[in-house]
């Protein structure tokens, strides 16, 4: 979102706010959107990665560029096929939270995939790091006549009998829903689905609802809950299992 505010708002406008930093959340951040989000705004951007279970997982080191995990608050583990991944590998994030005492969650699978850091921040600070996040991938939906519309404006995530679904882009004028359903809905719930997204989409576009037994996850195992076939911001990017990071000077060399 920030991303796209940079591109379409007027620079002088944003720059005027004189912002010392620009802090993203909820989405995957993207090299081209940092950057589009610097120039739009004229202020550094910082990122901090966090979730619902776990409220703050880590926070961007100025220095590396690499993110700090809150390792005082939590445990976290970075799983490659079930075993610790190394320094630069990428694998799924599980945590465990040391303050929980009421809910306590022991070895949670978060469901994003990070890269593993270095054990030890090069910064000097006592914490081991998330060397970069693949995590939470929202694509927007480019409808007929160059329209735009985020995927929570369906509003699909408020449905009591979906247990779980996915919304993607098959054509400009084609959107798909999956859907793994606690109980097979009745006319009039699936009514209330499909009408108030019909009528935000438009007649020229045609949404679908498929009732599935299971939903199949990335071949990174990750869950892209919205995709788009048509534009995404996020499938010409390769991510890297290495990050480039300027040097920290050494007292030692």
């Amino acid at each position: 979102m920030l991303a796209r505010i940079a591109q379409t708002v007027n620079r002088d406008a944003l720059r005027s706010l004189r912002l010392n930093f620009v802090n993203p959340g909820g989405e995957v951040l993207t090299p081209l959107m940092r950057q589009q989000i610097q120039d739009g705004f004229s202020a550094p951007v910082f990122e901090t990665y966090g979730s619902i279970e776990f409220y703050l997982l880590a926070w961007e080191c100025p220095t590396t560029g690499e993110y700090h995990s809150c390792d005082d608050g939590l445990i976290i583990e970075v799983l490659r096929d079930g075993a610790p991944a190394g320094e630069g590998e990428r694998g799924e994030l599980v945590g465990t939270d040391l303050h929980s005492f009421a809910m306590p969650l022991i070895r949670y699978q978060l469901g994003d995939v990070v890269t593993k850091g270095s054990q030890t921040c090069r910064c000097g600070q006592p914490f081991s790091t998330i060397r970069s996040i693949q995590g939470r991938m929202i694509d927007y939906f480019v409808l007929p006549g160059n329209r735009v519309v985020h995927p929570y404006e369906l509003g699909v995530r408020k449905i009591s009998w979906i247990r779980e679904f996915q919304v993607t882009q098959e054509r400009l004028e084609f959107i798909v829903m999956k859907v793994v359903p606690f109980h097979a809905p009745s006319t009039q719930e699936m009514a209330a689905l499909v009408q108030p997204v019909m009528a935000l989409l438009g007649s020229d576009v045609q949404f679908q609802v498929v009732l599935v037994d299971t939903i199949p996850r990335e071949a990174n195992g990750k869950f892209r809950v919205y995709r788009s076939h048509i534009r995404s911001a996020y499938d010409a990017f390769a991510w890297p299992d290495q990050k480039m990071v300027p040097p920290v000077a050494n007292d030692d060399c």
